[in-house]
């Protein structure tokens, strides 16, 4: 594809992603966005190619930083909606490209971890092409998908407000099954930066963090709680019932896991709301 001058084009090369119609769209303040499923023929790989045109040097660190912002926000989207495992790597080698009085990009580009290809103009017409061969590799399976959906229209997108209760949604999505009291912890630390109002379920999520967190748990509605839905973990101390959370014992932790996933069903819900509220777009197939 011949590019206009200025025009800087950064290609990102998705491996084990889910299944897209080849796409094109244009994304905010003028990004042209392509994405081409199995990349050279290669099942499963997309390239992702992002472009802007008319760009003056003074522009190109802010623009990778767009560019960047896009994948990016793609990438932890995906992660957020179960596909695990997506993450990439920096391989290849250090080359760079020079401009005219020595205004180079090698430093810009070594801060992302891409496969890039420059196509810059010389700002003295004579034109200078180059490439850096690196990789962003996503090491996940897109399961339950089964038909060919279509590219997202508009690319996702997290206000930076919300991005760091994304990845601590990620963190704790991808703890193993396992440990159902961390998960739970998990989920509860999120739903603290939220209204009780806008929880359901808030009070019986909460007793039951209580009773996964204190080694002996003593409070009265939590122990109230456990009583009427858990009578195997209460006991008699000097006196009074209390509840004790037992991680080795299967009945204690299927009682945990009916509520751990009722905190990671509200928590997801309450971030999708809250991001498509600030002007966000949590949206990965074009198709509805």
């Amino acid at each position: 594809m011949d590019y206009p001058p200025k025009t800087l084009v950064v290609e990102y090369l998705l491996s084990n992603i889910p299944s897209y119609e080849t796409s094109r769209l244009k994304g905010s303040d003028n990004i042209e966005i392509e994405f081409i499923q199995n990349y050279e023929n290669t099942t499963s790989t997309g390239l992702l190619k992002l472009w802007k045109s008319d760009i003056e040097p003074e522009k190109i660190e802010t623009l990778f930083s767009d560019f960047y912002k896009i994948v990016e926000d793609f990438i932890l989207v995906l992660r957020f909606e179960g596909l695990r495992n997506a993450d990439y790597e920096q391989i290849g080698n250090d080359n760079y490209y020079g401009m005219k009085n020595n205004y180079k990009i090698r430093n810009l580009l070594r801060s992302h971890d891409i496969k890039t290809i420059i196509a810059f103009e010389n700002f003295d017409g004579s034109g200078i092409t180059g490439s850096l061969f690196e990789n962003i590799k996503f090491d996940f399976k897109a399961k339950g998908i089964k038909s060919l959906p279509l590219f997202p229209k508009e690319m996702p997108s997290i206000p930076d407000s919300m991005k760091h209760l994304v990845k601590e949604a990620i963190n704790t999505d991808e703890l193993n099954e396992k440990y159902v009291a961390e998960r739970l912890r998990g989920w509860f630390f999120i739903l603290e930066s939220f209204k009780k109002e806008e929880i359901t379920d808030y009070n019986e999520i909460s007793y039951v963090r209580n009773f996964v967190t204190h080694p002996i748990c003593k409070n009265k509605k939590t122990v109230e709680f456990i009583q009427e839905k858990f009578s195997k973990a209460i006991y008699k101390k000097d006196g009074k019932d209390v509840a004790e959370f037992h991680k080795q014992d299967p009945s204690h932790t299927t009682f945990v896991k009916k509520y751990e996933e009722m905190a990671k069903k509200r928590v997801k819900e309450l971030i999708r709301d809250k991001i498509e509220k600030d002007d966000g777009n949590m949206k990965i197939t074009g198709r509805k």
